[in-house]
Protein backbone atom coordinates (compact mmCIF):
# COMPACT_ATOMS: atom_id res chain seq x y z
CA UNK A 1 0.00 0.00 0.00
CA UNK A 2 2.65 2.32 0.93
CA UNK A 3 4.43 1.96 -2.58
CA UNK A 4 0.82 2.24 -4.09
CA UNK A 5 0.56 5.48 -2.45
CA UNK A 6 3.94 6.75 -3.47
CA UNK A 7 3.57 6.12 -6.96
CA UNK A 8 0.33 8.19 -6.78
CA UNK A 9 2.02 10.81 -5.43
CA UNK A 10 4.13 10.75 -8.34
CA UNK A 11 1.58 10.91 -10.86
CA UNK A 12 0.07 13.59 -9.20
CA UNK A 13 3.47 15.41 -9.14
CA UNK A 14 4.06 14.80 -12.23
CA UNK A 15 0.83 15.76 -13.92
CA UNK A 16 0.62 19.26 -12.19
CA UNK A 17 3.96 20.21 -13.10
CA UNK A 18 3.60 19.46 -16.81
CA UNK A 19 0.39 21.66 -16.66
CA UNK A 20 2.19 24.31 -15.20
CA UNK A 21 5.18 24.47 -17.54
CA UNK A 22 2.07 24.36 -20.74
CA UNK A 23 0.50 27.20 -19.44
CA UNK A 24 3.73 29.41 -18.88
CA UNK A 25 5.64 28.07 -22.27
CA UNK A 26 5.12 29.15 -25.62
CA UNK A 27 2.49 27.60 -27.76
CA UNK A 28 5.23 26.35 -30.06
CA UNK A 29 8.49 24.25 -30.27
CA UNK A 30 11.56 25.05 -30.97
CA UNK A 31 12.40 23.64 -34.25
CA UNK A 32 8.65 25.13 -35.48
CA UNK A 33 10.02 28.33 -34.55
CA UNK A 34 11.94 30.70 -37.33
CA UNK A 35 14.25 32.49 -34.41
CA UNK A 36 15.68 30.42 -31.26
CA UNK A 37 13.59 30.76 -28.14
CA UNK A 38 16.05 32.94 -26.70
CA UNK A 39 15.76 36.00 -28.75
CA UNK A 40 12.44 37.24 -27.74
CA UNK A 41 13.71 36.80 -24.03
CA UNK A 42 13.37 40.07 -22.35
CA UNK A 43 16.09 39.52 -20.25
CA UNK A 44 19.22 38.87 -22.62
CA UNK A 45 21.07 41.42 -24.61
CA UNK A 46 20.47 40.10 -28.48
CA UNK A 47 22.72 41.10 -31.16
CA UNK A 48 22.19 40.36 -34.81
CA UNK A 49 24.47 40.18 -38.21
CA UNK A 50 23.18 41.87 -41.93
CA UNK A 51 22.56 38.43 -44.21
CA UNK A 52 24.98 37.58 -47.01
CA UNK A 53 27.87 37.90 -44.27
CA UNK A 54 30.56 35.09 -43.85
CA UNK A 55 29.79 33.94 -40.48
CA UNK A 56 32.78 34.81 -38.44
CA UNK A 57 32.48 38.54 -39.83
CA UNK A 58 28.80 38.22 -39.39
CA UNK A 59 29.16 36.87 -35.78
CA UNK A 60 31.60 39.70 -34.73
CA UNK A 61 28.88 42.48 -36.04
CA UNK A 62 26.37 40.66 -33.86
CA UNK A 63 28.25 40.88 -30.68
CA UNK A 64 28.89 44.41 -32.15
CA UNK A 65 24.91 45.30 -32.08
CA UNK A 66 23.57 42.88 -28.98
CA UNK A 67 26.66 45.40 -27.18
CA UNK A 68 24.76 48.69 -28.44
CA UNK A 69 21.29 47.29 -27.12
CA UNK A 70 23.18 46.93 -24.18
CA UNK A 71 24.61 50.49 -24.20
CA UNK A 72 21.23 52.20 -24.70
CA UNK A 73 19.44 50.46 -21.67
CA UNK A 74 22.55 50.81 -19.40
CA UNK A 75 24.03 53.68 -20.15
CA UNK A 76 21.61 55.66 -22.03
CA UNK A 77 21.94 58.03 -25.41
CA UNK A 78 22.45 60.96 -26.06
CA UNK A 79 19.82 62.77 -28.56
CA UNK A 80 19.61 65.94 -30.54
CA UNK A 81 16.42 66.54 -32.23
CA UNK A 82 15.74 68.99 -35.07
CA UNK A 83 12.57 69.01 -36.55
CA UNK A 84 10.54 71.49 -38.82
CA UNK A 85 6.46 71.52 -39.29
CA UNK A 86 5.67 73.82 -42.30
CA UNK A 87 1.68 74.08 -42.38
CA UNK A 88 -0.33 76.10 -45.49
CA UNK A 89 -3.85 76.47 -45.17
CA UNK A 90 -5.71 77.97 -48.02
CA UNK A 91 -9.52 78.91 -47.74
CA UNK A 92 -11.96 81.18 -45.86
CA UNK A 93 -12.78 78.10 -42.65
CA UNK A 94 -9.61 76.58 -43.69
CA UNK A 95 -10.58 73.35 -45.75
CA UNK A 96 -7.41 72.93 -47.76
CA UNK A 97 -4.73 72.16 -45.54
CA UNK A 98 -1.02 70.87 -46.86
CA UNK A 99 1.84 69.51 -44.20
CA UNK A 100 5.29 68.34 -44.23
CA UNK A 101 7.21 67.60 -41.57
CA UNK A 102 10.85 67.12 -41.18
CA UNK A 103 12.68 65.83 -38.21
CA UNK A 104 16.18 64.51 -37.76
CA UNK A 105 17.91 63.06 -35.06
CA UNK A 106 21.27 62.80 -33.87
CA UNK A 107 22.92 60.09 -31.29
CA UNK A 108 25.67 58.72 -29.67
CA UNK A 109 26.26 56.26 -26.95
CA UNK A 110 29.87 54.38 -25.49
CA UNK A 111 31.21 51.92 -23.75
CA UNK A 112 34.43 51.75 -22.15
CA UNK A 113 36.19 48.34 -20.90
CA UNK A 114 33.61 45.82 -21.34
CA UNK A 115 33.53 42.49 -20.17
CA UNK A 116 31.57 40.18 -21.60
CA UNK A 117 30.69 36.19 -22.62
CA UNK A 118 28.63 34.62 -25.71
CA UNK A 119 26.28 32.24 -24.24
CA UNK A 120 24.43 31.66 -27.16
CA UNK A 121 24.45 31.78 -30.96
CA UNK A 122 22.74 30.97 -33.82
CA UNK A 123 22.34 31.54 -37.91
CA UNK A 124 19.06 31.73 -39.67
CA UNK A 125 18.30 30.09 -43.13
CA UNK A 126 19.28 33.70 -44.65
CA UNK A 127 22.93 33.81 -42.93
CA UNK A 128 21.85 36.31 -40.72
CA UNK A 129 23.86 35.38 -36.92
CA UNK A 130 21.95 35.75 -33.74
CA UNK A 131 23.78 35.88 -30.60
CA UNK A 132 23.03 36.31 -26.68
CA UNK A 133 26.13 38.24 -24.93
CA UNK A 134 26.15 38.20 -20.77
CA UNK A 135 27.93 41.53 -20.11
CA UNK A 136 29.73 42.15 -16.63
CA UNK A 137 31.67 38.73 -16.91
CA UNK A 138 33.54 36.62 -18.59
CA UNK A 139 36.19 36.24 -21.00
CA UNK A 140 36.19 38.67 -23.56
CA UNK A 141 37.24 42.55 -23.44
CA UNK A 142 35.95 45.70 -25.47
CA UNK A 143 38.25 48.42 -24.79
CA UNK A 144 36.02 50.62 -26.14
CA UNK A 145 33.15 50.81 -28.25
CA UNK A 146 31.34 54.14 -30.13
CA UNK A 147 27.66 53.95 -31.80
CA UNK A 148 26.17 57.02 -33.72
CA UNK A 149 23.41 57.24 -35.84
CA UNK A 150 21.53 60.02 -38.62
CA UNK A 151 18.05 59.19 -38.51
CA UNK A 152 15.63 61.16 -40.93
CA UNK A 153 12.17 61.40 -41.28
CA UNK A 154 10.30 63.58 -43.82
CA UNK A 155 6.28 63.66 -43.82
CA UNK A 156 4.14 65.00 -45.90
CA UNK A 157 0.30 65.15 -46.40
CA UNK A 158 -1.72 66.73 -49.07
CA UNK A 159 -5.46 67.72 -48.30
CA UNK A 160 -6.03 68.48 -52.30
CA UNK A 161 -5.33 64.90 -53.18
CA UNK A 162 -5.71 63.30 -49.75
CA UNK A 163 -2.66 61.72 -50.26
CA UNK A 164 0.72 61.15 -47.77
CA UNK A 165 4.09 60.20 -47.91
CA UNK A 166 6.97 58.97 -44.87
CA UNK A 167 10.17 58.55 -46.18
CA UNK A 168 12.83 57.29 -43.62
CA UNK A 169 16.34 57.37 -44.12
CA UNK A 170 18.83 56.29 -41.05
CA UNK A 171 22.44 55.69 -40.96
CA UNK A 172 24.36 54.50 -38.50
CA UNK A 173 27.83 54.11 -37.38
CA UNK A 174 30.02 51.68 -35.31
CA UNK A 175 33.28 51.36 -33.94
CA UNK A 176 34.27 48.85 -31.15
CA UNK A 177 38.27 48.11 -30.74
CA UNK A 178 38.64 44.41 -30.58
CA UNK A 179 37.60 44.33 -34.16
CA UNK A 180 39.39 43.64 -37.39
CA UNK A 181 38.10 46.53 -38.83
CA UNK A 182 37.87 49.72 -35.86
CA UNK A 183 35.07 51.44 -38.09
CA UNK A 184 31.58 50.36 -39.79
CA UNK A 185 28.48 51.71 -41.50
CA UNK A 186 24.80 50.57 -42.11
CA UNK A 187 22.68 52.85 -44.17
CA UNK A 188 18.69 51.78 -44.69
CA UNK A 189 16.59 54.26 -46.99
CA UNK A 190 13.32 52.66 -48.95
CA UNK A 191 14.92 50.85 -51.67
CA UNK A 192 17.70 48.99 -50.42
CA UNK A 193 20.24 48.92 -47.54
CA UNK A 194 24.18 49.27 -47.61
CA UNK A 195 26.56 47.78 -44.88
CA UNK A 196 30.03 48.37 -45.17
CA UNK A 197 31.70 46.01 -42.70
CA UNK A 198 35.24 45.10 -42.12
CA UNK A 199 35.57 46.23 -46.08
CA UNK A 200 33.05 44.00 -46.99
CA UNK A 201 30.59 45.71 -48.76
CA UNK A 202 26.86 44.43 -48.39
CA UNK A 203 23.41 45.94 -50.02
CA UNK A 204 19.98 43.98 -50.51
CA UNK A 205 16.59 45.15 -51.60
CA UNK A 206 13.42 44.87 -49.46
CA UNK A 207 12.60 41.73 -51.14
CA UNK A 208 15.13 39.40 -50.18
CA UNK A 209 13.77 38.20 -46.87
CA UNK A 210 10.62 36.39 -45.80
CA UNK A 211 9.87 35.12 -42.44
CA UNK A 212 6.66 33.11 -43.16
CA UNK A 213 6.63 31.22 -39.31
CA UNK A 214 5.12 33.25 -36.22
CA UNK A 215 6.62 33.01 -32.90
CA UNK A 216 5.12 35.01 -30.39
CA UNK A 217 3.66 38.07 -30.40
CA UNK A 218 0.17 39.64 -29.49
CA UNK A 219 -2.23 42.53 -30.88
CA UNK A 220 -1.26 44.96 -28.17
CA UNK A 221 2.08 44.86 -29.88
CA UNK A 222 3.80 47.29 -32.90
CA UNK A 223 4.49 45.58 -36.23
CA UNK A 224 7.34 46.32 -38.69
CA UNK A 225 7.56 44.67 -41.87
CA UNK A 226 10.24 42.23 -41.92
CA UNK A 227 11.28 43.45 -45.63
CA UNK A 228 15.45 43.62 -45.27
CA UNK A 229 16.52 41.71 -42.28
CA UNK A 230 15.54 41.49 -38.81
CA UNK A 231 18.05 43.77 -37.90
CA UNK A 232 16.79 46.56 -40.68
CA UNK A 233 13.59 45.65 -39.02
CA UNK A 234 14.50 46.62 -35.16
CA UNK A 235 16.52 49.33 -36.24
CA UNK A 236 13.69 51.19 -37.66
CA UNK A 237 11.54 50.25 -35.43
CA UNK A 238 13.76 51.95 -32.75
CA UNK A 239 13.53 54.76 -34.96
CA UNK A 240 10.44 55.49 -34.98
CA UNK A 241 9.83 55.13 -31.19
CA UNK A 242 12.31 57.67 -30.86
CA UNK A 243 10.84 60.04 -33.81
CA UNK A 244 7.69 59.89 -31.90
CA UNK A 245 9.11 60.04 -27.97
CA UNK A 246 7.90 63.52 -26.85
CA UNK A 247 10.92 64.67 -24.58
CA UNK A 248 10.26 67.28 -21.65
CA UNK A 249 12.84 69.99 -22.40
CA UNK A 250 11.63 70.66 -26.29
CA UNK A 251 11.84 74.19 -27.09
CA UNK A 252 9.18 75.35 -30.03
CA UNK A 253 9.36 78.42 -32.00
CA UNK A 254 6.99 79.70 -35.12
CA UNK A 255 6.50 82.28 -37.99
CA UNK A 256 3.48 82.80 -39.84
CA UNK A 257 2.87 84.76 -42.66
CA UNK A 258 -0.33 85.72 -44.00
CA UNK A 259 -1.49 86.37 -47.93
CA UNK A 260 -4.69 86.95 -48.15
CA UNK A 261 -6.86 83.39 -47.49
CA UNK A 262 -3.31 81.69 -47.30
CA UNK A 263 -1.73 81.37 -44.61
CA UNK A 264 1.75 79.87 -44.02
CA UNK A 265 3.02 78.78 -40.85
CA UNK A 266 7.12 77.46 -39.69
CA UNK A 267 7.16 75.85 -36.58
CA UNK A 268 10.49 74.84 -35.63
CA UNK A 269 11.20 72.49 -32.50
CA UNK A 270 14.51 71.38 -31.27
CA UNK A 271 15.34 69.10 -27.86
CA UNK A 272 18.74 67.78 -26.36
CA UNK A 273 18.75 64.66 -23.47
CA UNK A 274 19.91 61.72 -23.07
CA UNK A 275 17.36 58.66 -23.12
CA UNK A 276 16.93 54.78 -21.52
CA UNK A 277 15.83 52.87 -24.05
CA UNK A 278 15.08 48.85 -24.27
CA UNK A 279 12.79 46.60 -26.47
CA UNK A 280 10.05 44.20 -25.21
CA UNK A 281 8.02 42.05 -25.87
CA UNK A 282 9.61 40.32 -29.21
CA UNK A 283 7.97 38.38 -31.58
CA UNK A 284 7.24 37.43 -35.48
CA UNK A 285 4.00 37.17 -36.75
CA UNK A 286 3.04 37.26 -40.87
CA UNK A 287 6.08 37.99 -41.39
CA UNK A 288 5.93 41.46 -39.15
CA UNK A 289 8.24 41.94 -36.36
CA UNK A 290 5.83 42.62 -33.58
CA UNK A 291 7.71 44.50 -30.13
CA UNK A 292 7.55 47.69 -27.90
CA UNK A 293 9.89 49.94 -26.89
CA UNK A 294 10.11 51.48 -23.34
CA UNK A 295 12.06 54.38 -23.80
CA UNK A 296 12.72 56.96 -20.32
CA UNK A 297 14.24 60.08 -19.44
CA UNK A 298 18.06 59.18 -17.32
Amino acid sequence: MKVRGLFFLIFIFSFLINNLSAQSSPQFSEEEACFPLWVFEDSLYVGMSDPFVSYDKAKQQAVERALFFYAIKNKGVSILEISELYEKTKGEVNDVRNDKMLQTILFSVGLKNVVYEIEKQWQSENGEVFVCLKVGSGSRVIGSCDFAAVLKRDIYEDAIISKSKKDLHLKFYAKCSAFESTESFWEKNDEQVNCIWQDTLVNYSKDYLFYGKNCRGGKELNSFALKYSFWASLFESFSESLFTYTMKNLKVASMQTVYGNRIEELISMNAVDVLKCDWRKRGVKDSKLLLNWIISEM
